[in-house]
């Protein structure tokens, strides 16, 4: 039972790409989970391998994550600069900034300010290994 849960998991995950593939739908998140599927392949093996923890091996198939992760981003910019062109979402900035490059990139900004500010938080902790 503990084997069989995980195994499903991964004939739906492969199922649902075998689909994407079949009917062209999805392209890029399809892409980058077939990226991770293939070249994390060789390193997930039965065989027992002699380097106990090797986190290096995972870099290259991290790839297609990342790749998902960036898709989804900018689908939600663009989700969310519909809602600001129908003015539900703070309509009054569409008022101002009229250029549809310039309220994308304020979207932009918005969604990076989050990330600056935690890797300025993480930088205050590796600073040096006494606060570490």
């Amino acid at each position: 039972m503990d084997a069989f849960v995980p195994f499903l998991g991964l004939v739906l995950a492969l199922g649902f790409l075998i689909r994407n593939v079949w009917r062209k739908k999805h392209f890029a998140v399809t892409f980058g989970a077939l990226w991770f599927l293939v070249t994390a392949f060789p390193r997930s093996s039965f065989i027992p391998s002699p380097e106990l923890v090797c986190d290096y091996k995972s870099y290259v198939s991290s790839v297609g994550v990342l790749f998902i992760i960036a898709t989804l981003f900018v689908k939600l910019v663009h989700v969310m600069y519909s809602y600001f062109e129908q003015g539900v979402f703070l309509g009054f900035v569409h008022k101002v900034l009229r250029r549809k490059e310039q309220v994308m990139l304020l979207l932009i900004v918005v969604a990076l300010v989050p990330v600056g500010a935690g890797a300025y938080m993480r930088n205050l902790i590796w600073r040096s290994s006494i606060d570490f």
